[in-house]
């Protein structure tokens, strides 16, 4: 295998193992209940900061060509990353990866997660 190849696999590794190539992350101001019939919604947002995530965009652009997936759920300024409950339909849908969002507006504003967790 070439050296060009490896470097190539290196890199393709690297990016999948960083949820947030960009340093973006955010969290919905809301509740969505999503159904068959109703798969998409608009909600309000925030960046999230977060040193420990390596989460630095204070303000996040509109990019519909860009998905998040689900990194966890804020409780308390914590993120709670673990999917363990099959049982919950958003768990069982956010561990497969089955849950996407992209920014159709510009978000201005952010919050700050507790560190060390």
């Amino acid at each position: 295998m070439s050296i060009a190849e490896l470097n190539r696999r290196e890199k393709l590794v690297q990016e999948d193992s960083n949820p947030s190539p960009d340093g973006s992350a955010f969290v919905t101001g809301v509740s969505i209940k999503l159904t068959e019939k109703r798969p998409c919604a608009r909600v309000s947002a925030e960046a999230i900061l977060s040193g420990d995530w390596r989460w630095t965009r204070q303000a996040i652009p509109a990019n519909e060509s860009l998905y998040f997936q689900v990194a966890g759920v804020l409780r308390d300024g914590v993120l709670d990353t673990v999917f363990d409950n099959d049982g919950d339909p958003f768990e069982k849908a956010a561990a497969r990866s089955e849950l996407n969002a992209s920014v159709t507006g510009n978000i201005n504003r952010a919050q700050k997660l507790s560190e060390g967790q």
